[in-house]
C-alpha cells in the first residue's frame, strides 16, 4: 500500500512540474515555423508547377530577360510540359524587382511564401540577387541566376544558388589570360596595367578580382581609380603612369566622354571596356573613332551567329536578336524544364537536387556557346562562356576565343 501512495504521489508530482513547465515556457517557443519551400513536397504531376521570375523591368535587362524566359516557357508548355509529370505545365509568376536589394527580397520572399513557386529565377545585377539569394537559401527554394556576377553569391559550403552566367572571377581569369596571349606574342614578359572601375556597381567586375587573375598571369595593376566625375584627370593620370593596358568599367552612357577624354591625353595602352550585362559590343561604336581597336567582352552577342534558325523565330516575334539577357533567360526556361524531367524519372528527388546534378548536353536544350552545361558544388556553370571583341574598321568583330572563328588582333591603332 505505501509502494502505491508513492507512486500515485510520484505520478501527480510529475503532472504539476509538467504543467508548471508548459505555464513556464517562452511564447516564442510556440510560433509557426517559417513554411517548407514547395521542393520539399513531391512535385506536381499532371498539373501546374509555378516559376518565379525576379526581373528589373525597369530596365532593358530586365524586359529583355522576360522575352527570353517567356518565349521559352511557351515552347516548353507547347511541347507537351514536363513529360514525366504526366504533362506538367510551367506557369511562369513575374515580379519586378526594380533592381532594388530591398525589393528584391521582399519579392523572392512573396513569391515563395504566397504564389507557391517551386523555382526562381533572377536576372537581377549583383546587389539585389545577393538579397533574393539570401531569401531563397533561407527557404530552401532554388535560384538561378542569369547575370549577376559577384563571387560571394556562389561561396563555398553554400548550396541552392545556380549561377548560369560567368562569375566575376571567371571573367578576370579569361580577360587576364587574353592580354598575356598579347604581351607575349609582344615580347612583353612583363606588363603594367592600370584599373578604372565604376563604384556604383561594384559586384560586377571588381577590383580585386581583376588584380588577382592578372597578377596570376604575370600582369600588375600598378593604379586603380574608382570612376565618376574628373573622367579627365583620372586618364591623364593613367597615361602619365606609362601602363601597357587599361581596363574600363562603366555604363555605355559614359563611353563618350571616357573616349573624348583619352583622345585628349593621348591615351596610347590597349583599353577593354567591360560594358554591363546585355550591351552590346555595338555600344562600343558611340566612342568612335577613339574606341577603334579597343577591346570589350561579353557572354553572348548577335555577332556569333549560333542560333540562326531559333533567333529567326525569335526576332519575327520580339523584332529584336537574342542579347545576353534574353539568351540566359531562355537557356535558364529549358534548365529548370530539363531538371524538372529528370526529377520526373527520379521520384523523391527535389528540383535542387537535380539542378544540382544537371549535366545538359542535349542541342536542342543546350543554346549557351558550350559543350556541357553543368555546376560544381557551390553551384556556379564551369564553362560559362566568356567573349572578347574588338572595334575594326568601325565594327565590332570577335578576336577570343578562336574556336568561334576569331578574327586577327589588330595592334596598330
Amino acid at each position: 500500500m505505501r509502494n502505491l501512495k508513492i507512486s500515485l504521489l510520484g505520478r501527480l508530482a510529475l503532472a504539476l512540474l509538467l504543467l508548471l513547465a508548459a505555464g513556464c515556457s517562452s511564447p516564442t517557443t510556440a510560433a509557426a515555423p517559417i513554411p517548407t519551400a514547395p521542393t520539399a513536397a513531391p512535385l506536381p504531376s499532371g498539373g501546374v508547377i509555378k516559376l518565379g521570375a525576379l526581373l528589373p523591368l525597369n530596365t532593358p535587362q530586365g524586359q529583355e530577360s522576360k522575352n527570353g524566359l517567356e518565349y521559352a516557357v511557351n515552347e516548353i508548355n507547347k511541347a507537351g510540359g514536363i513529360l514525366t509529370l504526366k504533362g506538367t505545365k510551367i506557369e511562369l509568376v513575374v515580379a519586378d524587382s526594380g533592381g532594388s536589394p530591398e525589393t528584391a527580397a521582399a519579392e523572392t520572399t512573396r513569391l515563395i511564401q504566397t504564389e507557391g513557386v517551386s523555382g526562381l529565377i533572377s536576372a537581377d545585377l549583383s546587389p539585389a540577387a545577393l538579397a533574393s539569394a539570401a531569401q531563397a537559401r533561407k527557404l530552401a527554394v532554388p535560384l538561378i541566376l542569369t547575370a549577376a556576377s559577384a563571387d560571394a553569391l556562389t561561396p563555398a559550403g553554400q548550396s541552392g544558388v545556380f549561377r548560369l552566367s560567368p562569375s566575376a572571377s571567371q571573367q578576370a581569369q579569361t580577360l587576364a589570360r587574353f592580354f598575356k596571349t598579347i604581351f607575349t606574342n609582344a615580347g612583353l614578359e612583363t606588363a603594367q596595367a592600370a584599373l578604372l572601375l565604376d563604384a556604383a556597381n561594384p559586384g560586377e567586375l571588381d577590383a580585386e578580382s581583376m588584380k588577382s587573375a592578372l597578377a596570376a598571369e604575370g600582369i600588375q595593376v600598378t593604379l586603380s581609380i574608382q570612376t565618376g566625375a574628373a573622367l579627365q584627370e583620372a586618364v591623364t593620370q593613367i597615361q602619365s603612369a606609362g601602363v601597357d593596358l587599361v581596363v574600363y568599367q562603366g555604363s555605355p552612357q559614359q563611353l563618350k566622354d571616357f573616349a573624348a577624354a583619352s583622345a585628349a591625353a593621348g591615351l596610347s595602352a590597349p583599353v577593354l571596356i567591360n560594358l554591363p550585362p546585355s550591351a552590346d559590343p555595338a555600344a562600343l561604336l558611340q566612342a568612335e573613332p577613339a574606341a577603334n581597336a579597343w577591346f570589350t567582352s561579353g557572354q553572348f552577342s548577335p555577332l556569333l551567329n549560333l542560333l540562326p534558325s531559333l533567333t529567326v523565330r525569335y526576332k519575327g516575334q520580339y523584332n529584336q536578336s537574342f542579347s545576353d539577357a534574353s539568351l540566359y533567360a531562355y537557356q535558364a526556361g529549358w534548365l529548370v524544364a530539363s531538371a524538372l524531367e529528370n526529377a520526373g524519372n527520379l521520384p523523391g528527388i527535389s528540383l535542387q537536387t537535380a539542378l544540382a546534378s544537371m549535366r545538359l548536353e542535349s542541342e536542342v536544350r543546350l543554346l549557351l556557346p558550350q559543350d556541357l552545361l553543368t555546376f560544381d558544388e557551390q553551384g556556379q556553370n564551369t564553362a560559362a562562356p566568356v567573349f572578347i571583341f574588338q572595334i575594326q574598321g568601325g565594327a565590332p568583330v570577335l578576336v577570343w576565343p578562336a574556336d568561334y572563328g576569331a578574327k586577327p588582333i589588330l595592334t596598330d591603332r
